[in-house]
């Protein structure tokens, strides 16, 4: 894709119609000799423009306009992403690869960053994804100081080859819990964690967990249009992730903003003829209430990995 998008400026040349400047010219000279041939007689004079009486004034100039016009203002240049050609990468989970118990003090969630690290070092990994915690619990060390496990991984990772790719969970399909796009509020929440997280070095953001959990449906308290009431959940889920991708985009304009998809968008059939030969699986479209596949289309997201955990 370029970066770069050529303009090019047309101008429309106005073309002189055939006949009609000789017959003015010819029209021109005649009333001006008519003109001089009265003059004499009846005593008038010929005033020239030398002869105009000038007032004088002490206008001053326009003032010069600060800022172009909105029509002028010159486009943001397009972002420039930080990603690996081919990804091979890990993640990390707070509550699974480390500070696993809960109990753990900052020093040993230090330790446990760092064998990961040395892990993934050993197999040549080049991407880390680590899902950015929220829960607002604080790991602290000994001391009773507070230790910052993504501030941690960060620093440990700047010198050494790897793209730091933070996972924003939308908790849209955690059933009684959930966010739901449809309601403002839970929206303010998925905001408030991607401006958050990009308050961080991340080389991007993968948004996971952003469709409602089979059998499970939105708010219709903000509804205002009629129509189905899938598409309105459809509308929302987009929504909400295109308020996720700016504001990681306004507090880093070259954050690489993509989607953790679930592997099957729809099943084929008739009424969804672009599905894929699949069953028994959760689907995006219809489960999730997430059109997917037209995020893709409309390119809403930068990227999308797939979580295909059956695949070895």
């Amino acid at each position: 894709m370029n970066r770069y998008t050529e303009k090019h400026i047309y101008t429309r040349k106005r073309e002189a119609r055939p006949g009609r400047w000789p017959l003015i010219s010819a029209v021109g000279v005649v009333a001006l000799a008519f003109v001089l041939l009265i003059s004499q007689p009846l005593g008038l004079a010929w005033i020239a423009p030398t002869n105009l009486p000038v007032a004088a004034t002490t206008a001053t100039p326009p003032p010069v306009p600060t800022e172009l016009p909105p029509s002028q203002e010159p486009e943001p240049p397009d972002p420039e992403f930080s990603r690996p050609d081919y990804m091979n990468g890990f993640w990390l989970s707070k509550g699974v690869e480390y500070f696993i118990t809960g109990e753990e003090t900052g020093e040993d969630v230090r330790e446990q960053l760092d064998t990961a690290l040395a892990a993934a070092a050993e197999w040549q990994m080049n991407t880390l994804l680590m899902r950015f915690p929220d829960d607002g619990n604080p790991i602290r060390n000994k001391s009773g100081t507070v230790f910052d496990p993504v501030a941690y991984i960060i620093q440990a990772t700047d010198s050494q080859p790897l793209y730091l790719y933070g996972i924003l969970d939308l908790h849209v399909g955690d059933g009684d819990e959930k966010w739901d796009p449809a309601v403002p509020a839970d929206v303010t929440k998925m905001r408030a964690l991607a401006e958050t997280a990009a308050g961080y070095r991340f080389d991007g953001f993968a948004i996971d967990n952003y469709g409602y959990a089979a059998g499970d449906t939105g708010s219709m308290a903000d509804r205002e249009l009629t129509g189905p009431a899938e598409e309105y959940w459809r509308d929302c889920v987009a929504d909400a992730i295109r308020t996720v991708k700016s504001a990681c985009r306004a507090a880093n304009p070259d954050a690489y903003v993509g989607l953790l998809a679930n592997p099957v968008w729809a099943h084929r059939s008739d009424a969804n003829p672009n599905g894929s030969p699949t069953e028994d699986f959760y689907q995006d479209y219809l489960d999730g209430h997430a059109d997917t596949l037209a995020m893709a289309e409309t390119q809403l997201v930068d990227f999308m990995m797939v979580k295909n955990y059956q695949s070895t």
